[in-house]
């Protein structure tokens, strides 16, 4: 701000260009003031090259199946699974909502219900190998087995929904 202001409101004053000397000290300045903006701006042309890299670079982040599996289903790059920020488990949760009877949820009911709305809910992508794993995984469920005619039949309810009050 200094600069511009002697540039622009003292630079008469400061370098009498009436004479010889005086404009070799102007033509001086002013060759200082040059060379200091043009540092200056190729400094702020390296920032904004850095901020674009690094938009573009958390762009590729962000689009990235790690990204999505992070946020969006709770799988850590190393494959561990943060059950509280699971898809699956808000897909169980959702489908137990829609299907509920007396509070228990079919699994095999969720699971047809969960493949047709959200079919990348599955329980490989989690590291199960079926459903009822995933309801004993995440350990947001209870899971009981009941007598239905001669079947035997996988349900859950939500743990927090269904607990007894102390």
């Amino acid at each position: 701000m200094l600069l511009r202001n002697n540039l622009v409101h003292h630079f008469i004053d400061q370098h009498d260009i009436g004479t010889l000397d005086g404009c070799r000290g102007g033509r001086d300045a002013l060759i200082e003031a040059y060379t200091r903006i043009d540092q200056h701006f190729e400094e702020l042309r390296a920032w904004a090259k850095g901020m674009h890299d690094a938009r573009r670079a958390l762009a590729g982040v962000v689009q990235s199946d790690a990204f999505h599996d992070l946020v969006v289903n709770g799988i850590h790059p190393d494959g561990k699974v943060f059950w509280p920020d699971a898809g699956i488990v808000r897909a169980l949760q959702e489908a137990s909502g829609v299907l509920a009877v007396e509070g228990w949820t079919s699994v095999a009911e969720a699971d047809r219900w969960i493949a047709e709305r959200y079919p990348e809910q599955r329980p490989e992508k989690y590291g199960c190998s079926s459903w009822r794993q995933v309801v004993h995984e995440s350990r947001f469920f209870e899971l009981r087995y009941f007598e239905v005619g001669a079947l035997r039949v996988a349900r859950y309810r939500d743990k927090k929904r269904h607990a007894n009050p102390s």
